[in-house]
């Protein structure tokens, strides 16, 4: 920086100016294997008869790589051109050469890509004197000069160059034969003020002039916003703290601020401009509106815990196919976190998953009745979904506080103070996780525990799903015992002791995993509902 700044030097005279470019290149890094360089040699040309423009000749755009252009060049052409090209307060001068075909030449593209009508694009065709005279080549230039093959809003211009032959011509030399050419064959039927380089000297000036009328606005208010940005950077920085009264004077009234800003966000009363408009709803504002984002989390999960919280769902015949749904959730998140949907069984395969246990857990009780450890073997394997949805909540709430502190307390301070303060909460909000997540594996290790519970909804359940299944068995047998399969309004006493003595079960096992199955049913229902999932929610 130090050589490239101290680079400086005066031409009295423009032939010096292929000797000082050599120069600069060497400064500039050009050569032993290095072609281009993101730094801008700048030559100011000044006199009462200069027009006031700044002109800058970037590269040409290079497609491969070549012995003496490397891959990285063609990106950093490309980037660096691109660069110039986004720019909205700049000309571009598209320019191509009649050499080739102007199809081919990929500014053309560029161009359209960042300033798809042509506002402030002028396009620029060279060296049209080495197209044959006459030709179609010829025919379709002049027409892109024209501004009618692609049109730019600025239009066209067109220039002779020196060849070879003609590199030592003066520049008076060289502007008289290029409006001898221009003035000659086709070249001739274009508007003399788009070509030729001394209009397009004034060309050039006037479209600057007219570009800078219409971004003035815009850079005013460009330059206003900064200057508010700058006015909220030197509130932030608050005041002058210079000793360690003063130090812990700051601090003081920053903690005050941040606690007001909490209390705020973990109330949900959200009156700081800190948290935005609550319409319309603003994506950056999401992540501010903290006790609103962890109700919403706690409502997805208990949704979620209770559609997927569980391994087997006892379904009716008809409704075995049926796929587990709930509105507004996706099963891919379910998927992702690595949790199974729940196996919808009828009660033919509810018996088969549970017989295995029955039998390979026989102790001294009498046939038709279970080991009542049972309850609790068959509600882990019930309840084994929790492991995962419950952890994912808990980190799932973490990262919605971690978020709320990141945006917050750089909100009241600059960075510089906001990094190390958030840097020690942090680390009090990870052990703050890590004694959450030991809490959370209390509740998740103590439903492997005994099967406990003195919540009178336990019994008053299984009564209910045997009364409900009593019902399904009668209905189904007076239904199919009735003329034509209509159900009657009324049956006898005879007809009803005939229906309930084919519903009794006479296979022990049979009965007993009905039996388990209905207990650990009503066990899940009444500890889902008070354990891990209810604490989770609070």
């Amino acid at each position: 920086m130090e050589r490239l700044s101290s680079f400086r030097h005066t031409l009295k005279d423009f032939s010096e100016l292929p000797a000082i470019v050599e120069e600069a290149g060497e400064a500039m890094g050009i050569g032993n294997g290095n072609t281009f360089s993101r730094d801008v040699l700048s030559i100011e040309i000044s006199g009462a008869s200069q027009p006031h423009l700044t002109v800058v000749d970037l590269p040409g755009l290079i497609h491969t790589s070549s012995g003496s252009q490397q891959a990285s060049d063609v990106e950093l052409v490309s980037s660096l051109v691109g660069s110039y090209m986004k720019n909205e307060r700049t000309i571009i001068l598209a320019v191509v050469t009649a050499m080739n075909d102007f199809q081919n030449q990929i500014v053309l593209q560029r161009a359209k890509e960042v300033d798809p009508d042509g506002e402030r694009t002028l396009g620029v065709i060279t060296k049209p004197d080495s197209i044959p005279v006459g030709s179609e080549k010829e025919d379709a230039f002049v027409k892109l000069a024209k501004n009618e093959e692609i049109f730019f809003g600025l239009g066209w211009h067109a220039l002779r160059n020196r060849c070879y032959e003609e590199r030592n011509d003066t520049f008076e030399q060289r502007n008289q034969k290029e409006e001898i050419f221009f003035e000659t064959a086709a070249w001739a039927q274009l508007p003399r003020e788009t070509v030729g380089i001394t209009t397009l000297r004034s060309r050039l000036s006037g479209l600057l002039y007219d570009h800078i009328n219409a971004e003035l606005p815009k850079v005013c208010r460009d330059i206003q916003a900064a200057l508010d940005d700058c006015r909220k950077g030197l509130e932030k920085l608050g005041p002058k703290r210079g000793t360690v009264d003063e130090q812990r004077l700051f601090l003081s009234h920053l903690s005050m601020s941040f606690l007001h800003l909490c209390k705020e966000a973990v109330d949900g009363v959200y009156e700081d401009k800190f948290f935005g408009d609550a319409v319309p709803v603003k994506e950056e504002d999401i992540p501010k509106r903290l006790r609103a984002l962890v109700q919403n989390s706690a409502l997805d999960f208990a949704k979620t815990f209770r559609t997927y919280g569980h391994t087997v769902e006892l379904l009716e015949e008809t409704m075995a196919g049926a796929p587990p749904s709930i509105a507004n959730f996706s099963l891919d998140s379910i998927e992702k976190a690595g949790v199974s949907l729940p196996q919808r069984l009828t009660r033919k395969k509810a018996i088969e998953w549970v017989m295995p246990l029955i039998r390979h857990s026989r102790g001294k009780e009498l046939p038709g009745s279970f080991n009542p450890l049972l309850i609790g073997n068959l509600f882990w394997e019930q309840s084994r979904p929790w492991e995962v949805l419950a952890p994912n909540h808990l980190d799932t709430v973490y990262g919605a506080c971690e978020a709320f502190l990141e945006l917050a307390l750089p909100y009241l301070t600059t960075r510089d103070i906001s990094s190390p303060i958030l840097h020690r909460i942090n680390i009090a909000m990870k052990e703050r996780l890590e004694h959450a997540k030991k809490e959370l594996n209390k509740l998740l290790t103590d439903r492997r525990k005994h099967a406990t519970t003195f919540n009178h909804y336990y019994t008053i359940d299984i009564q209910k799903s045997r009364q409900q299944e009593l019902l399904n068995n009668l209905k189904t047998i007076l239904t199919a015992s009735s003329p034509r399969g209509v159900l009657k309004d009324t049956f006898t006493m005879a007809e009803i002791k005939d229906c309930l003595s084919k519903i009794i079960t006479t296979d022990m096992d049979e009965y007993t995993c009905e039996e388990v199955l209905r207990s650990m049913l009503a066990y899940y229902k009444v500890t889902s509902s008070v354990s891990c999932f209810q604490c989770l929610l609070s």
